[in-house]
């Protein structure tokens, strides 16, 4: 498969073709992304309410999304040792993310978060700990 860095003799005329047509959607995608995101996401509305299998697989998809972020969530809260860092409560239901660095108001918010995100990819310890509801 012909790369970016090959000289433009060696590519057939095929991939010289293909090759252009990417630059150029490349450039008009830079160009119009909003208006490019604003399409789609009117078409997604339009199609959502219209077509029930679509409805379907997109709630479906949801779902499935919820899932996996409560399953690393709750990953997570055993990761910090599963305990209260103050009375040692290990119910995980009222365990509660902590940030120390005052960042309160985004507890709830954390699985939606970078920091997060970069845990359950890259296994990256955020500066959190875990507290009982009582104790947060």
């Amino acid at each position: 498969m012909p790369t970016e860095t090959m000289p433009k003799e060696a590519l057939t005329p095929e991939e010289l073709r293909r090759q252009k047509e990417r630059e150029y959607f490349k450039k008009y995608y830079q160009k119009n992304k909003e208006k490019i995101k604003k399409h789609d996401k009117e078409y997604k509305r339009k199609r959502y309410h219209s077509d029930p299998e679509f409805r379907e697989k997109y709630l479906e998809a949801g779902r499935r999304r919820h899932l996996e972020y409560h399953e690393a969530y709750k990953r997570l809260k055993i990761t910090l040792g599963g305990k209260c860092s103050v009375c040692g409560e290990d119910d995980l239901d009222v365990l509660e993310i902590h940030h120390p660095d005052g960042k309160e108001g985004r507890s709830i918010s954390f699985i939606h978060s970078k920091e997060f995100r970069k845990w359950v990819r890259h296994g990256i310890k955020p500066n959190i700990v875990l507290l009982c509801a009582n104790h947060h």
